[in-house]
């Protein structure tokens, strides 16, 4: 079955991941306090109270997907020190 929350799709994960998605899942509440939390295309969203994503996040095999606006990641590049990177996706080892 599919996961309807982000509870559901966190533990879905394997014991082992489900620590960093936490972990990951917290940052994203602390610095966006008015989000509502969703699943979107099968994975956790945080979205502007009008409905607008404004961050979500994936889990794999060896790492976590963390998607933003371009214009997001641009904002915090030099604090992504050696991860790797798409237009608008971080790349987190687990």
């Amino acid at each position: 079955m599919k996961p309807t929350t982000i509870d559901e799709y966190i533990c879905a994960a394997p014991d082992e991941i489900q620590p960093r998605l936490q972990e990951i899942r917290e940052a994203i509440r602390e610095r966006i306090p008015d989000r509502v939390e969703a699943i979107k295309w099968g994975r956790p969203a945080f979205c502007h109270p009008d409905g607008m994503i404004l961050v979500m996040f994936s889990s794999h095999r060896k790492h976590a997907n963390v998607v933003v606006t371009p214009g997001a990641k641009k904002a915090v590049a030099d604090k992504l020190g050696d991860l790797e990177t798409g237009k608008g996706s971080i790349k987190i080892p687990h």
